[in-house]
């Protein structure tokens, strides 16, 4: 059985870019049209949802659904991409914080708020990506832009760092959410874990390892893939 449009949900894992899981699927299952449902930075790792032939044509609507993520917030040390990836701009000591006080500083992410998009990210301006442009050492100003974090719950927290399970809309930057969590808290944040768990109905349990994306694994992989009936079916629910 071979599907001409339909939908794989990846477990992509970290270091490698959602561009290059997109580039793999292209190959091996020999589609002109593949595109993916909302990028994943290098160093996070979970679902990401690849479309194919027909499907691409419902990349918008499957974007826009909520997606959770797993995210460990290491207190204390700045970056430049706002992750542990980047490189460290500031390291601050500071007492160890309680779960009450990391709780109410989440507290005032939740809810429709107000984002700085990272310097590091996929959005363009002035006709580059604002990546492309922080590699060539130049930073702009970024507009904020208004998302919606429906919860944040504490899964760990050590006092120097929190683990948590984010439910948020699409467009989220999680990393934004662990820099302004530093900036509340006074000692500075970044993201040193990143899983999503789900983008609208699927989950990470139900994800396909990359290494199932390959030419000797095509029926298999196909058998996995959502046809284009029921994509259409879920976004028009």
């Amino acid at each position: 059985m071979f599907l001409e449009s339909g939908l794989l949900n990846i477990n992509k894992p970290k270091g490698i870019t959602s561009f290059a899981v997109v580039h793999r699927v292209k190959k091996v299952i020999g589609v002109k049209k593949v595109g993916h449902c909302g990028t994943l930075d290098p160093m996070a790792q979970g679902v990401l949802l690849v479309v194919f032939g027909k499907a691409t044509k419902l990349q918008d609507k499957l974007m826009r659904r909520e997606k959770t993520y797993l995210a460990k917030i290491l207190f204390g040390t700045t970056t430049d991409t706002d992750d542990i990836t980047g490189t460290i701009i500031e390291q601050k000591s500071f007492e160890p914080f309680s779960i009450s006080e990391v709780n109410m500083a989440l507290s005032a992410f939740v809810g429709e708020i107000s984002q700085i998009p990272p310097m590091f990210s996929a959005i363009k301006m002035q006709g580059k990506k604002l990546y492309q442009l922080a590699r060539a050492g130049i930073s702009v100003e970024r507009k904020e832009r208004l998302v919606t974090v429906n919860s944040i719950e504490i899964i760990e927290c050590d006092g120097k760092s929190v683990l948590c399970a984010i439910k948020c809309s699409s467009g989220t930057y999680v990393r934004s959410i662990a820099r302004d969590l530093g900036q509340k808290l006074g000692c500075g944040a970044t993201l040193e874990f990143l899983r999503r768990e789900s983008s609208g109905v699927f989950n990470y349990a139900d994800s396909i390892d990359m290494q199932e994306i390959n030419k000797n694994n095509i029926e298999n992989l196909m058998q996995k893939a959502i046809s284009i009936e029921t994509l259409m079916s879920l976004t028009n629910a």
